[in-house]
């Protein structure tokens, strides 16, 4: 990645979900998506379908908790890899 792409990255990456519970998820993984390298993207697609389904009423964050932990994950250790100072 580039120093721009990490930057993008770092100051786009959402909250975690059980925080946000999926309120205002969608637009976030929308713009992380475009930063997110190939290898982390069907953990973003999760998500963002996720929050796209929490949004629309169609499920309740309680349905989805433990896929969005599952998914979060590996985002969330990537972040702490590239995005904090050790």
């Amino acid at each position: 990645m580039t120093p721009d792409q990490v930057a993008a990255f770092c100051t786009g990456f959402p909250y975690d979900p059980t925080i946000e519970q999926g309120k205002g998820g969608v637009d976030a993984y929308t713009a992380l998506r475009k930063v997110t390298p190939v290898q982390l993207l069907p953990y973003v697609d999760a998500m963002l379908a996720d929050n796209q389904a929490i949004e629309s009423q169609k499920r309740v964050y309680a349905q989805l908790k433990d896929e969005m932990d599952e998914n979060f994950k590996p985002l969330k250790d990537f972040h702490d890899q590239i995005c904090i100072a050790h």
